[in-house]
């Protein structure tokens, strides 16, 4: 059985600035090995999820479009 750790993660669109705080999880320790994927679990407003488990996850700012990843 895997456990999880949370973390957050900033997010700052490159094209209008607008800024926000993500809620990620990932496998904590051994688990990680075999499972490499974080999945988002918290999305501000004015972003959207481009895709909900990924190694990398990648958001969108709705004012202007721009695409993001997480830092």
């Amino acid at each position: 059985m895997s456990t999880w750790d949370d973390f957050d993660a900033k997010l700052e669109c490159p094209k209008c600035g607008r800024k926000g705080v993500v809620r990620l999880r990932q496998a904590d320790g051994h688990a990680y090995a075999r499972d490499k994927s974080t999945r988002v679990i918290g999305v501000p407003d004015g972003f959207s999820v481009i895709d909900k488990i990924a190694d990398d996850p990648k958001f969108s700012c709705m004012q202007c479009g721009g695409e993001i990843e997480s830092k």
